[in-house]
C-alpha cells in the first residue's frame, strides 16, 4: 500500500470516527507523521494517532501484536529513563533493529549505554542537540 493511499484511509477512518462521536473541527485535520493528524476542537490542538489492528499478523513468525507489545514496553522504559535523567531532555533518537529488541531485563543497560554514547557525543551536536527520529 503507498503512503498516499495509507493516508486516504486514514482520514476516511478520522471522520467516520469525528461523525461518529459528534466532535466538530474549528478547521480541516492538519496532516502530519507522528502523530498522523492534528485536529483542532474547541480551541484545542489534539494529536491522533491511527494504528489498525490486523488479528494474527505475523512477522518473521512471531505475532505482529507481540512485536508491538515489546516496542511499547521499550518506549516506556524510555520515557521512565529520560525522566529520570535531565541531560536527555531535548534529544530525540531514532530506533531500527535489525533483528530483535533489548529484552525487558536490558532496557536499563541499554538506555545506560546510550546515555554514555550521548555524553561522549553532545559537544559535536551543538547547542540544542537533536539527533532524527522519536524521544529517547
Amino acid at each position: 500500500m503507498t503512503r498516499l493511499t495509507q493516508k486516504e484511509i486514514e482520514r476516511a477512518t478520522l471522520q467516520r470516527l469525528l461523525a461518529a462521536t459528534h466532535i466538530v473541527l474549528q478547521c480541516d485535520p492538519i496532516d502530519s507523521e507522528a502523530p498522523d493528524f492534528i485536529i483542532q476542537s474547541s480551541g484545542r490542538s489534539i494529536g491522533v494517532e491511527m494504528t489498525m489492528y490486523q488479528s494474527g499478523k505475523t512477522v518473521a513468525g512471531v505475532r505482529k501484536r507481540a512485536i508491538e507489545a515489546e516496542w511499547e514496553l521499550l518506549e516506556q522504559s524510555s520515557r521512565s529513563y529520560r525522566s529520570a535523567n535531565a541531560e536527555l531532555h531535548g534529544l530525540y533518537i531514532l530506533f531500527r533493529f535489525k533483528t530483535a529488541l533489548p529484552s525487558r531485563n536490558e532496557h536499563s543497560q541499554f538506555l545506560q549505554e546510550i546515555l554514555e554514547f550521548l555524553r561522549v557525543m553532545r559537544p559535536r551536536l551543538g547547542p540544542e542537540p537533536t539527533i532524527s527520529g522519536g524521544p529517547i
